[in-house]
């Protein structure tokens, strides 16, 4: 959910309706053939004006997969957390982006399906549900990989000029695989 600044009180309860109607009634069928829903997402807390929105409308939905997250800067961060930072209301899970950036980068290099393996619609169209978007691939690989000169580490970073919605979608998607209710 990404807004432009500022969004008015009638506006903001629209757009958390909206999303909330779609989490319920989204439903994708699998290539066995089974239905499914979303069992699991995460909401993105890391914007500072939108925070306690986020934690509000996460909080009552923490049982259904409903979580609130935000990247850690640390490079050595673990994918997720152990424990959640309590927030009011709620729980903030403080991912670790750079290891799920590196999970992600690793099976995109995988050649072969598999475990493990990214699987790609291979009928990408400019107009989805048919397939991914045409620029879908060129943002999931909008990172970079770089050393980090102070810390001797690498840290995956945006490219400058190039979007990255999809990267950060795909972390967010990972992240929220990790901390899904079994």
């Amino acid at each position: 959910l990404r807004t432009p600044q500022p969004v008015s009180v009638k506006r903001l309860d629209k757009l958390w309706a909206q999303l909330e109607e779609w989490r319920l009634a989204r439903q994708y069928r699998h290539e066995s053939g089974a239905v499914v829903g979303i069992r699991a997402m995460c909401v993105d807390a890391g914007d500072g004006a939108m925070a306690s929105n986020v934690y509000k409308y996460c909080a009552s939905r923490s049982a259904q997969g409903v979580f609130a997250v935000k990247g850690h800067s640390l490079t050595t961060a673990p994918m997720v957390p152990n424990k959640p930072t309590k927030v009011r209301p709620g729980r903030l899970y403080v991912i670790g982006v750079n290891a799920i950036m590196e999970r992600i980068y690793r099976r995109l290099a995988m050649t072969a399906p598999g475990p493990g393996f990214l699987h790609l619609n291979e009928y990408a169209s400019a107009s989805p549900p048919d397939g991914v978007p045409s620029d879908y691939c060129e943002q999931l690989t909008s990172m970079v990989r770089s050393r980090d000169e102070k810390t001797r580490r690498y840290r995956y970073v945006a490219t400058k000029g190039r979007r990255n919605e999809v990267a950060d979608a795909e972390t967010y998607a990972y992240a929220a695989l990790l901390l899904a209710p079994i």
